[in-house]
């Protein structure tokens, strides 16, 4: 028993770690954004790194939208972790943590798609 004891204790911390990295990443994005185009840290898709407009712009949008989607996602995880098997909340979770980036990659997408043309020029 002590065993599976350790097993829902290391779930539970996975869950805890997902939420973290949920809210986090938004919050990091928000409160650091890269300054300049970089290869390391940022949103990087071929309309965001044209020029530091796009750039800053990316980087101002990606992050509201991002914790828009993050924060309803945390919750069901949350409902998952209570009325679900521990195990089983862990394997829905991390699929669900994937919705929010790859939506608010979507979403900025087309944000900067609506506000530039595809040399990087703001649409008037």
């Amino acid at each position: 028993m002590p065993e599976q004891q350790s097993i829902d204790l290391l779930n539970y911390f996975n869950i805890f770690s997902m939420l973290a990295f949920l809210i986090g990443l938004p919050l990091a994005l928000k409160f650091f954004p890269p300054k300049e185009i970089n290869g390391f840290y940022g949103y990087r898709t071929t309309l965001s790194t044209k020029n530091q407009d796009t750039w800053q712009e990316a980087h101002t949008y990606l992050p509201q939208i991002l914790l828009k989607l993050a924060i309803p996602t945390a919750l069901l995880i949350v409902c998952l972790a209570i009325f679900l098997p521990i195990t089983a909340a862990v394997f829905f979770a991390a699929f669900l943590i994937l919705v929010p980036i790859l939506g608010a990659m979507f979403f900025t997408s087309k944000h900067l798609a609506k506000t530039f043309d595809n040399n990087g020029k703001r649409r008037i």
